[in-house]
């Protein structure tokens, strides 16, 4: 029998995901180049990166298209460009465009964030589960939904272990597309059922191999054959469950 997965879903994960996800699988953003490496950016770089979008693929407008998986985004990113216009925002620091949007409330995509955090202040802690650090907001719209994170109240504690990653697994930007069409993105249940029926389609998206009714959904890790069952999902979106 082939092993389970078991591994928890981290917030560097989900934005990942999300950026994985807007791309129809292609790439991430390379926030390494867009933040840490630039000093200015315009408010048309900006509120696409805050929005989990590349700037690079998605210089044009923020029309939206028929079916097309950067939809969530792009309605965020169209909201905060108006708002950066109405506030007469065109040209400043990472740092400064994340405190303009935190002085609005405005939600911000968890990539953008501790990128700005790296660079101002070293790798932010991880210890613990980021995902009880930085809460949810999650913005439901007719393309499907955006999850993004916002500042925690708490104070990471001193000494703690910093780490980041740098890559994740191809099954996580498959359960973050089941998420965005599942019926609620926060319940297992629903997810799994998006996933068996992705895992069952004719066309369906690698890595996924199929579905085994005594196994779970069966996926390619490249270098073995793995299988997910419903218990295993349900641990990666709670990484506290038993």
């Amino acid at each position: 029998m082939e092993n389970n997965e078991d591994q928890p879903i981290t917030a560097e994960d989900l934005a990942e995901m999300l950026e994985f996800t807007n791309t129809d699988g292609k790439s991430c953003i390379e926030w390494d180049y867009w933040v840490a490496k630039m000093p200015m950016l315009t408010a048309a770089q900006a509120v696409r990166l805050m929005a989990a979008l590349d700037p690079e693929l998605f210089k044009g407008n923020l029309a939206l298209k028929d079916k097309e998986s950067a939809g969530a985004s792009k309605i965020h990113a169209s909201r905060l460009q108006s708002l950066a216009i109405s506030h007469g925002m065109e040209t400043a620091a990472p740092s400064a465009w994340l405190a303009w949007a935190d002085s609005l409330d405005e939600s911000v995509h968890y990539g953008f964030r501790a990128a700005v955090e790296r660079t101002l202040h070293g790798k932010p802690n991880h210890a613990g589960g980021i995902a009880q650090s930085f809460p949810r907001n999650v913005l439901t719209t007719p393309g499907g939904v955006l999850t993004s994170y916002t500042p925690a109240t708490t104070t990471p504690p001193s000494g703690s272990t910093h780490r980041i990653r740098t890559r994740t697994d191809p099954l996580q930007a498959i359960i973050a597309m089941a998420r965005t069409k599942a019926a609620n993105p926060d319940d297992y249940h629903s997810v799994w059922a998006v996933l068996v029926e992705l895992a069952q389609g004719d066309s369906r998206p690698p890595p996924l191999l199929g579905y085994v009714e005594t196994e779970g959904v069966k996926w390619d890790k490249g270098d073995q054959v793995k299988f997910l069952t419903k218990d295993a999902l349900r641990k990666r979106m709670n990484p506290t469950a038993r």
